[in-house]
């Protein structure tokens, strides 16, 4: 009897079903498979599993399921007796399970009109449910519509001729009123005709305005997210009304009211989303911001977007992007720290990530000094990674190409506009070339593997993915055993990866895009470079414990790389020898939660923490001399730690307990764990900001002038696309 209990195994219903099926209507054994399948697949309880399966009847059908189940459970609780008693309730309840599970109203047969569809019923109560339905009747849907339709004819005729003799009467008062001569008489009735037609026009045009409105804050959200304006909206919604067969005169739909409908929901929701969000458990705050320059929500000026964003653990929130009155830190500065108290989170931010530009990482004047300042307190450097190789990248693009600081890359313009003509066949993969194939061979297996293990994991940005596809075809390889070729896109210096994925891509069309002989050589230089070392240091850039390790690294690889060529390495060592934020001894601390450094290097590491600094200044970014370079890169990871190195821990509150153990047994230590789970979620990369200026570029010029309502828009779309990043409809039948 063990096997009744199986959860596979219903007792007396032996499986479940996870829809009702067939041409009859419904038994009370599909009722019951059903049932079954909501209460033990899907994890619901009774009476939603109940509601489920007759969801938009009447209360009392639920009841009578739950009735049924009652019936079932009581014979289930009993399932060992062997009783006849127990045998006969057992076969009886059996029985009925090939019998309609009837959800008819009481006086259905009084009620139907239609004499075949009252025998399919009195059938269909029979034993064995006798008869089934075969499509819809469409002779008996005619007549139907027959019916109506002369009923309705009939009903206006009935109207205009009551109206008519209404007016009629009337005309034949005034005439017996004005009877002092026929041409006077002759004027006045035909005046009186006028005034008749004129009536009877008005009384048919005249309408009543509608009530109900249709508008729910889902429904702003998604005609925001989807960019629908609210002449858009008018046309959908419209439509979607008559689709439900519902008289659209019943309802609110004009260009106005939808207009005025928006802006309140909007801001209830924007409102409702800041109280969700000030309840959360924000700990290491990490503030992120960067600025764009757009057209004016009003006329042909540009203005400077500010997108303000910050990041807690799995939380990532766009704060605000509003217009700042000029690019200056100040400017910045007081537009943060506003937000910040807007939004009541001031004391809550422990770090800064931003773009190595001089407004914001100035020494005396930068945004960041201002934030400490204005917060009063200090604040950890957590500076775009992506920013610096970027601009590592570019040094040695302008070198190898001598590129002017135009806007846009000759080059990449001229190959853009060839694309149409290139054969996507005739391309060479960059392995073929002979200088290419002897630099790179003794590196082919590691970034072959590299490449392959970030393709399966999820990419936040499209060309993050395009950029690692390019390089296995540029090695010989082919990504999913297939080749394709994304049509070239931003053209531009300030576009991430784009000389990346640039380079690499008209390097293999070399045959078929024609270059001068300069050209290929320096973009087969660049591309080497991209392959042996840029791309494991781009794609290695967004983890914090790594960064200063993968620092201390990278510059050794450029420096070594002067055996390959020297004019990168040395232009690459000018650019990065100033921005080795990741090395000072506050933010050399990361390196004790990096699972590549070994336990001799941490224990060396701890030893450190003891040794005092001769200055009381705090070095927020190490630089070099290029003269100390060589020096430089022979010092290994503990040589940056100093008693300097504990403040990191201060600012982030967290628990030093862990140093006081041999790192061989930190991963079983609580402290470190809380410490590790903090250090793991903070973004070393400003990729959270350039995500709330690609929003603003979306919806710039577009739903609304309004200031307000834009960082309303801004709040209510980046809120909608977390609960429903995807189209499928179980995604959508979430609560918003």
């Amino acid at each position: 009897m063990s096997s009744i209990f199986l959860r596979e195994k219903i007792y007396l219903i032996n499986n479940h079903s996870n829809k009702i099926s067939g041409s009859k209507l419904p038994s009370s054994l599909q009722v019951l498979k059903t049932l079954f399948f909501n209460l033990r697949v899907v994890n619901l309880n009774l009476r939603e599993s109940a509601r489920l399966i007759v969801r938009e009847v009447l209360i009392f059908w639920e009841k009578a399921l739950e009735s049924l189940y009652d019936e079932w459970r009581t014979l289930q609780k009993h399932a060992a007796r062997n009783t006849g008693s127990h045998k006969e309730q057992e076969n009886l309840f059996i029985s009925k399970f090939n019998d309609l599970f009837d959800l008819a109203h009481a006086n259905a047969l009084q009620m139907i009109k239609i004499e075949t569809d009252r025998l399919f019923l009195i059938n269909q109560r029979k034993k064995g449910r006798l008869g089934f339905m075969y499509g819809i009747d469409y002779t008996n849907m005619r007549k139907e519509e027959l019916s109506i339709t002369r009923k309705n004819k009939a009903l206006v005729r009935e109207n205009q001729s009551a109206q008519t003799e209404e007016n009629l009467m009337e005309i034949d008062k005034t005439s017996s009123d004005l009877e002092t001569d026929d041409c006077s008489s002759d004027l006045d009735l035909d005046e009186s005709f006028s005034s008749v037609e004129i009536d009877v026009d008005s009384t048919s045009s005249n309408r009543v305005r509608g009530q109900k409105n249709i508008i729910t804050s889902k429904i702003v959200c998604a005609l925001d997210n989807c960019k629908v304006s609210d002449r858009g909206a008018i046309h959908i919604i419209m439509a979607v009304v008559e689709a439900l067969e519902k008289n659209v005169d019943d309802y609110v739909i004009n260009r106005t009211s939808i207009q005025r409908c928006r802006q309140i929901l909007r801001k209830e929701r924007a409102s409702l989303i800041k109280d969700k969000f000030l309840e959360s458990d924000l700990q290491a705050v990490v503030l992120h911001w960067d600025g764009k320059l757009l057209p004016n929500l009003v006329g042909k000026d540009i203005m400077d977007r500010l997108s303000i964003v910050i990041s807690s653990g799995d939380i990532e929130k766009i704060l605000s992007i509003p217009v700042l009155q000029n690019s200056t830190a100040n400017e910045q500065a007081k537009v943060i720290y506003k937000t910040l108290i807007e939004w009541n989170i001031q004391n809550s931010v422990r770090a800064l990530s931003f773009d190595t530009t001089a407004v914001n990482s100035g020494r005396l004047g930068g945004t960041c000094v201002l934030l400490e300042r204005l917060l009063k307190k200090e604040l950890f450097y957590l500076p775009c990674r992506h920013h610096i190789y970027e601009i590592i990248l570019r040094s040695i693009f302008d070198k190898k190409l001598n590129i002017s600081t135009g806007k846009d890359v000759p080059i990449f313009k001229r190959f853009q506009h060839s694309w149409n003509k290139i054969d996507k066949y005739d391309f060479s993969p960059g392995i073929l070339d002979e200088k290419i194939k002897g630099i790179i061979n003794p590196h082919l297996t590691r970034v072959l593997e590299f490449v392959k293990e970030h393709l399966k994991i999820l990419q936040p940005r499209n060309d993050y993915k395009e950029l690692l596809e390019l390089t296995m075809i540029f090695l010989g390889d082919k990504p999913n055993n297939t080749i394709f070729f994304h049509t070239p896109g931003a053209i531009h210096h300030a576009r991430w990866m784009a000389k990346a994925i640039y380079c690499l891509k008209i390097f293999m069309f070399r045959t078929s895009f024609e270059l001068t002989i300069s050209e290929e050589d320096g973009l087969r230089d660049i591309c080497i470079f991209i392959v042996t070392i840029y791309i494991e240091a781009w794609f290695k850039a967004p983890s914090a414990a790594a960064a200063p390790y993968q620092d201390l690294l990278f510059i050794r690889k450029l420096y070594n790389y002067s055996s390959n060529d020297d004019d990168i390495s040395r232009v690459a060592l000018h650019k990065f020898r100033n921005h080795l934020w990741y090395l000072t001894p506050e933010a050399v601390a990361l390196a004790f939660f990096d699972k590549t450094i070994s336990n001799e290097s941490k224990r060396k590491m701890i030893i450190k923490l003891n040794c005092k600094t001769h200055s009381n200044e705090k070095i927020k970014r190490l630089s070099l001399k290029e003269s100390e370079i060589p020096e430089f890169v022979k010092k290994e990871i503990e040589f940056f730690v100093t008693s300097r190195t504990l403040d990191f821990f201060k600012i982030f509150n967290l628990d030093t307990e862990f140093l006081l153990n041999d790192p061989s047994d930190w991963s079983e230590n609580l402290s470190f764990q809380n410490a590790f789970k903090t250090i793991s979620k903070l973004k070393t990369v400003n990729d959270t900001a350039e995500r709330g200026i690609k929003l603003i570029e979306d919806y710039n010029s577009i739903l609304t002038t309004n200031e307000e309502q834009k960082q309303f828009v801004l709040q209510i779309v980046s809120d909608y696309r977390k609960i429903f990043p995807d189209c499928k409809k179980q995604t959508l039948k979430r609560k918003l």
